[in-house]
C-alpha cells in the first residue's frame, strides 16, 4: 500500500513538472497556420510545484510546492507575486472571468483550521475569507460567471459530507448541500471527492468516494438526481 501511494505521489509530480514547463506561447496555440508548438520559457521553482492554475487570459501561473506559493509570468519567466500564506494542497483556481484567485488556506496553530481565501488575480491582496471551509483538488466549482463557488464545508464531524455554495462578491453562504449517508456507522460512506459546474451554469455535480453522484439545480439548489 504505501509503495503504491508512493508512486503515486511520483506520478503527481511529474505530471505537474511537465504542465509548468511546458509553456506555450498564445500566438503558437492560436494561430491556425502553425503546425507545431514551440517552448518559449521554461521556469525554475524553488521547490517541486504540488499543484499549478493558469490565470484564464495565458498571462500568468501559479504554482506552490510544499507551502511556497508563487505567480509567475509567462512572457518573461519571472516570479512577479508572492502571496503570504499557508496554501494547502487541495486546490488553487481562477476564476472563468481571470479576476480572483482562490485558495484552501490552512493554518495549523493555536488549531488547525481551514479556509477558503479568495484574492484578487492582479495585485493578489485578499479580499475575503471563507472560515471552516475549504475547496476540492481538480475541481472546477466556479459558475460559469464567476459569482459562486461550490466548497466543503468543514463540519468537524469527520464526513465531508456538506458542500456550501458562496457568493464570492458578497461573502455570504448561499445554500448548503447535503448528503444523507446510508448508513450512519459508515464515516467515510459519502466522503465529496469532486464537485464541477455545468458550462451553462444550471447544475452542480458532486461526486463521491463510494462512486455516487449528486446533481443539484443551481435555480433552487435541490437535488435533481443521484446516480
Amino acid at each position: 500500500m504505501i509503495g503504491k501511494l508512493n508512486m503515486r505521489y511520483i506520478f503527481r509530480i511529474l505530471g505537474i513538472l511537465l504542465t509548468v514547463s511546458l509553456l506555450v506561447s498564445q500566438t503558437a496555440c492560436s494561430n491556425q497556420d502553425s503546425e507545431t508548438a514551440k517552448l518559449v520559457q521554461t521556469v525554475k521553482l524553488p521547490k517541486p510545484p504540488m499543484q499549478t492554475a493558469w490565470r484564464p487570459d495565458g498571462k500568468r501561473f501559479l504554482a506552490d510546492g510544499f507551502g511556497s506559493l508563487a505567480v509567475w509570468d509567462t512572457a518573461t519567466g519571472k516570479q512577479i507575486a508572492t502571496p503570504p500564506m499557508w496554501v494547502a494542497s487541495r486546490s488553487v483556481l481562477y476564476s472563468p472571468d481571470g479576476r480572483l484567485l482562490v485558495l484552501h488556506k490552512s493554518v495549523r496553530e493555536p488549531r488547525v483550521q481551514n479556509s477558503v481565501a479568495v484574492l484578487d488575480a492582479q495585485d493578489h491582496h485578499v479580499i475575503r475569507e471563507f472560515i471552516d471551509m475549504y475547496p476540492i483538488e481538480y475541481g472546477n466549482a466556479f459558475s460559469p460567471d464567476s459569482r459562486l463557488l461550490v466548497v466543503v464545508a468543514d463540519k468537524k464531524n469527520g464526513y465531508r459530507n456538506v458542500a456550501a455554495v458562496l457568493d464570492v462578491e458578497a461573502g455570504t453562504i448561499v445554500s448548503e448541500l447535503k448528503t444523507l449517508h446510508n448508513d450512519p456507522k459508515a464515516k467515510g460512506e459519502d466522503f465529496i471527492q469532486r464537485m464541477v459546474y455545468s458550462p451553462d451554469g444550471a447544475t452542480v455535480m458532486i461526486g463521491f468516494i463510494t462512486g455516487k453522484i449528486d446533481v443539484w439545480s443551481t435555480k433552487d439548489w435541490q437535488l435533481i438526481k443521484s446516480f
